[in-house]
C-alpha cells in the first residue's frame, strides 16, 4: 500500500473508499522501540497531539469489522473479523478511560517533565471534554509550559472557558488566575469581566473576590466597586469592602472616606476602616483616626446562677 505512517489522512482515506483491509494493516502496524513493540498510529498521533483523530480512525475500523462479523454469524460461518472488532474496541476503551485518571496536577506535570508536549496535553483536555465553557481551568497549568506559539490559543481557550463559569465567585477567580498569563491590552477586558463577577456576587463573598483584583482596577471601575460597597447593608462588610479601596483611591475620596468611617455606629466597622485611612491622611486626621473609642467595648456581666 502506498499510504504510509506520517500521512495523517491516510486512514481516513482508506476509510471513504472502502479499503478495510488496508485500513486493518495501517491501524494494526508496530514499530520496535527501546521499550518494546508500540502502534505506530497510535505513537503517530499521540507525538502531534493528535489522539482523537486516531479514535476517530479507529471507530469506522471497529463498524466495518462488526459488520462483517454480523454477516458471518447469520451465514453460519466462521467470524474471524470478531478478533478485529474486539481489539479495536479494547482499544478506544482504554485510551477513552486513560484520561479519567489524568488529574490537573498530574497533567501540568506530564508537560513541564517533558513526558508530553503542550499540544498533547490540550488534545487531551478536547477528547476528556474539559475544555468548554466553564471547564476549561486545567488550561491554566499549561500556560507556564506553553511555547510563544501556542500561547494565543492556549489563551482564547482559556478566557473563553472561565467567561462561562456560572458561579460569580469561580468565575472571579479564573480572571485572577488568568490575569498574569495576559498581555496588557488582554488584560483590560479581562479585569472589566472580573469586576462584573466581583458585583455579581452574593454580598458575603464580594469581599475576598474584590481583594484578588483591586490593585488591576480604573478609576472608573474603582467608583463602581465604591458603589457596590456602600450599597451594602453590612456596616462591616461595607467597611472591609471601602477599606480594600482605600490605598488605590484618588486623594479626592479620603474626606468622604474619613466621614464615612467617623459617621459609623458599628465599632469594628469604624476601626477597620479608620486603620486603613490612616497612612493616606494628614497628621491631624491621622491622630484623630487613630485615637481610641471614647467607651471601649466591655464584657458583659457573668450570669448569675
Amino acid at each position: 500500500m502506498s499510504e504510509t505512517i506520517n500521512d495523517r489522512d491516510a486512514a481516513r482515506r482508506l476509510a471513504r473508499e472502502g479499503r478495510w483491509q488496508d485500513l486493518r494493516r495501517l491501524l494494526l502496524t508496530s514499530v520496535d522501540t527501546d521499550t518494546g513493540p508500540v502502534n505506530a498510529w497510535c505513537r503517530f498521533h499521540e507525538t502531534h497531539g493528535t489522539i482523537e483523530d486516531y479514535l476517530d480512525d479507529v471507530e469506522p475500523a471497529r463498524r466495518a469489522a462488526a459488520g462483517r462479523t454480523d454477516a458471518a454469524v447469520e451465514a453460519g460461518e466462521p467470524a474471524p473479523a470478531l478478533h478485529d472488532e474486539i481489539w479495536f474496541g479494547l482499544v478506544t476503551a482504554s485510551l477513552r478511560g486513560r484520561r479519567t485518571a489524568v488529574t490537573p496536577d498530574l497533567l501540568e506535570l506530564a508537560v513541564a517533565d517533558g513526558v508530553w508536549s503542550v499540544r498533547q496535553a490540550v488534545a487531551h483536555l478536547h477528547r476528556d471534554r474539559r475544555i468548554r465553557p466553564g471547564h476549561g481551568q486545567d488550561l491554566l497549568g499549561l500556560l507556564p509550559h506553553a511555547p510563544v506559539a501556542d500561547r494565543p490559543e492556549l489563551l482564547a481557550l482559556a478566557s473563553a472557558a472561565v467567561a462561562g463559569i456560572p458561579e460569580p465567585y469561580r468565575r472571579v477567580h479564573g480572571w485572577i488566575a488568568l490575569l498574569p498569563h495576559l498581555a496588557p491590552g488582554q488584560r483590560a477586558a479581562a479585569v472589566a469581566a472580573a469586576l462584573d463577577a466581583v458585583l455579581a456576587c452574593h454580598d458575603a463573598y464580594r469581599e475576598e473576590a474584590l481583594a484578588g483584583i483591586v490593585a488591576h482596577l480604573s478609576p472608573r471601575q474603582l467608583e463602581r466597586a465604591a458603589v457596590a460597597a456602600a450599597d451594602s447593608p453590612y456596616p462591616d462588610r461595607r467597611a472591609r469592602m471601602l477599606a480594600l479601596l482605600v490605598p488605590h483611591a484618588p486623594d479626592r475620596w479620603l474626606p468622604q472616606l474619613f466621614a464615612t468611617a467617623l459617621a459609623s455606629t458599628h465599632e469594628p466597622a469604624r476601626a477597620h476602616l479608620l486603620a486603613a485611612l490612616a497612612p493616606r491622611l494628614p497628621a491631624g486626621p491621622r491622630r484623630r483616626a487613630l485615637a481610641p473609642p471614647a467607651r471601649w467595648p466591655t464584657r458583659p456581666p457573668a450570669r448569675s446562677c
